[in-house]
């Protein structure tokens, strides 16, 4: 034997679909975690993680109000002798 399992089960089991079932229970514990923790931390990262899973995650701005630019370049053909055609 070289002393791995090679059973196999004979069900395979969506781990998303058995997570979701509890999906009651954990808003619970993390709602008594916001309501009820001595930790101030412990209380904000439950109050955070009800609020994205309500309402979404905020919106990151990653230009950091700086305007964005998109070039597009068609290729024309590919190897040595590609050229790139600039708007």
């Amino acid at each position: 034997m070289n002393g791995k399992n090679n059973h196999k089960p004979d069900r395979v089991w969506n781990v998303k679909s058995l997570a979701r079932c509890h999906t009651e229970l954990a808003i619970n514990v993390l709602s008594g975690v916001a309501k009820s923790s001595a930790s101030d931390s412990a209380r904000v990262s439950a109050a955070t993680e009800l609020l994205n899973r309500g309402w979404g995650r905020a919106p990151v701005d990653v230009n950091d109000g700086e305007q964005l630019t998109i070039v597009i370049r068609k290729i024309l053909e590919i190897g040595p002798a590609a050229k790139v055609i600039e708007p």
